[in-house]
């Protein structure tokens, strides 16, 4: 498989390192050409089928410097009137490599310019492609800033990505940006109680996560999904105890366990957040038990869920 080619990986970080300098006009520059120079070794241990692979998502970064390169041959068997049929149905049955290549129809006259960025985002993040679908639900939020759910998913794929520094930083400045939407400001305070689970912990771990608390609390009475609002219940009374505010922490734990969501996470999850309800109350908060609970809890919740945009 090609996951299990590191030069592969390698090769398609680069790629979307890149074109993100190409879209920020530095496609001259001498970090471009030490991208290149990498690309360059790593190509040498790539398959051919690989760098097929690599040179069609090459082809879909281009529009992240807003350009757009069709294939060809999907243009020459594809009729355009059932692109749009063809790229839904295929969403549905989530068979991502047709997605990815129905896309390449050539769709700019037909779709959004976001919503052929979240297409894409979505579809290789379903290959386990994830530095693309960051860059892709990147480039959805920047063609849509108003779309808070693009940038929330941003941070989701940045955390399952294993880029934590770069998610905690966006979630920290989120939080700060009094402008921030309610559904956003519940992702962010997912990725800081997430970070706060690890160690070491940041610096400015519980300057954030006070902020992260009042936040939140301001944010879940107008959020409307029972998967988002049990999510962002969690959170907020892991962070709560990491700023030692147990009442917060004990009613926000509470209230998780009234949540009806449409998740299985609530119920895999119930006995370690009767767990955690029952360890802050007895005044056990911080102790090493409670940190091994909280961490489980983390783990079965992770980063709040986000609905899909319309």
């Amino acid at each position: 498989m090609f996951a299990d080619n590191v030069h592969y990986r390698e090769y398609q970080r680069l790629l979307v390192e890149l074109h993100a300098l190409i879209a920020a006009g530095r496609n001259q520059s001498s970090e471009a050409r030490r991208v290149r120079g990498l690309m360059e070794c790593a190509e040498a241990d790539l398959s051919e089928e690989e760098i097929v692979r690599l040179n069609a998502l090459s082809a879909d970064l281009s529009m992240t410097h807003d350009r757009e390169i069709p294939d060809p041959d999907v243009v020459a068997r594809v009729p355009a009137g059932e692109v749009r049929q063809l790229v839904e149905s295929a969403y549905g049955r989530r068979k991502w490599e047709d997605v990815l290549e129905f896309l390449r129809a050539g769709l700019s006259h037909r779709w959004r310019a976001d919503e052929v960025a979240y297409l894409r985002s979505r579809a290789y993040e379903g290959l386990s492609d994830l530095a693309p679908a960051v860059a892709f639900m990147d480039e959805a939020a920047r063609r849509a800033p108003n779309n808070a759910s693009y940038r929330a998913l941003s941070l989701r794929l940045l955390w399952q990505s294993k880029r934590y520094e770069e998610a905690y930083s966006r979630a920290r400045d989120s939080l700060t940006d009094s402008n921030t939407k309610p559904r956003l400001v519940l992702m962010s305070g997912g990725i800081v109680a997430q970070r706060a689970m690890q160690i070491p912990e940041p610096i400015d771990l519980n300057t954030v996560a006070e902020v992260a608390v009042r936040r939140m609390q301001q944010a879940l009475p107008l959020e409307t999904s029972p998967d988002v609002i049990f999510a962002g219940l969690v959170s907020l009374g892991l962070l709560a105890v990491q700023v030692d505010d147990t009442a917060a922490a004990a009613d926000a734990f509470r209230d998780a366990q009234s949540v009806d969501t449409t998740s299985d996470k609530q119920v895999t999850s119930s006995w370690v957040l009767n767990r955690e309800l029952d360890l802050v109350r007895s005044g056990k908060s911080k102790s090493a038990e409670e940190r091994s609970n909280a961490r489980q809890l983390a783990e079965f919740v992770g980063p709040s869920p986000v609905a899909v945009p319309a």
